[in-house]
């Protein structure tokens, strides 16, 4: 299915193309590791590309469906950062602002992935918080970034582009339905990479910072201005109010009576709405 993907891609980059995989994070971990340490640069990553994902996962642990007819791809790179020692979760603003940078990779990626599908779909799309893309179908796609032995960031993306055989997934839309025409799986899997790795240069160059990017994500954002309740994993109420926007450190803000209350993680529903099964 993407045997003429390397023909249009504009980034350099080692390109593995795979029929199907456990998942393809776990795939590209698993060729660097065949790899001298500091071989995947972001001007030269690497890429998982497959047709199919036998164990894809999402967000939370959840299990995210991948059968054919899908883009699941991975891109995984050494940032420059991870030489200054590790990820940073410690005390010292050194390490804070490389935990800041890590956490704004999600909705960063969540947004080029956002600019790319748009290039296809003729209905509207939205950006649920922090990396899931929407209409009012269902659910597009989604972002799952990983980091492996504080050395390797792997991003991972997965795109339903064609309805699978066995019939469409609960609450999943796909690109075919989005669309006045339909694109082939090469065509997105080179445009949801072109917008990543475009994103991501000038992310970098901005010194890691998502401030440049909060106005254009929040004019995509879905559920500004509903109320919405934020549940952990297991279903736990985590906060809740009125969704105004993100912050430069892509926290979620929701409405406070003291002002804008800032939320890390969670799942994002509305108040009305019971929490994922």
């Amino acid at each position: 299915m993407f045997k003429d993907l390397s023909s249009l891609l504009e980034h350099d980059c080692q390109l593995v193309i795979k029929d199907t995989v456990t998942s393809t994070n776990d795939e590209a971990f698993s060729q660097a590791l065949c790899s001298p340490q500091s071989a995947f640069s972001a001007a030269h990553p690497l890429v998982v590309v497959s047709t199919e994902q036998a164990a894809g996962r999402g967000r939370l642990g959840r299990f995210w469906e991948s059968p054919p007819g899908g883009v699941y791809l991975s891109v995984l790179f050494e940032p420059d950062f991870a030489q200054e020692g590790g990820w940073g979760e410690g005390e010292n603003s050194s390490a804070k602002g490389r935990g800041d940078a890590i956490f704004s990779l999600s909705p960063l990626v969540a947004l080029a992935v956002y600019d790319a599908l748009l290039t296809f779909a003729a209905e509207e799309l939205y950006i649920k918080w922090p990396n899931d893309i929407i209409s009012a179908r269902g659910k597009l796609a989604g972002v799952l970034i990983e980091l492996k032995q504080k050395i390797y960031v792997v991003i991972g993306v997965g795109v339903n582009v064609n309805h699978p055989d066995a019939g469409t997934s609960l609450g999943a839309t796909y690109l075919v339905d989005e669309t006045a025409r339909e694109p082939s799986c090469e065509e997105v899997a080179a445009a949801v990479l072109k917008s990543l790795f475009s994103s991501y240069d000038t992310w970098r160059t901005q010194g890691c910072s998502f401030a440049p990017f909060v106005a254009a994500y929040r004019e995509h954002m879905a559920l500004v201005g509903k109320q919405v309740c934020v549940r952990a994993a297991d279903g736990t109420e985590l906060a809740s109010g009125v969704v105004e926007g993100i912050d430069e450190r892509a926290r979620l803000l929701l409405a406070g009576k003291d002002g804008p209350t800032p939320v890390t993680a969670g799942e994002v529903t509305l108040a009305n709405k019971l929490p994922p099964s």
